[in-house]
């Protein structure tokens, strides 16, 4: 669950294109921020919770493969 969003719905922080922003405050490790972006089928900004008509739901399996910290 990225703030606070279930993995149900049908928001950008739950869709295949959508790259989550983070954060390194301080010493408390990464932290998700209220901000990302999408990548179909131009590059744009987006907040987790915003959805649009090329929503694709993600695999959360493939999601733990492409996280990079």
């Amino acid at each position: 669950m990225i703030l606070g969003i279930d993995e149900q719905e049908e928001v950008c922080a739950n869709c295949q294109y959508f790259i989550q922003h983070y954060v390194k405050p301080g010493r408390c490790g990464i932290v998700a921020c209220n901000a990302g972006h999408c990548t179909y089928p131009r590059l744009k900004d987006r907040k987790p919770g915003e959805t649009c008509d090329k929503f694709e739901f993600r695999h959360y399996e493939e999601k733990m493969q492409r996280k990079v910290i």
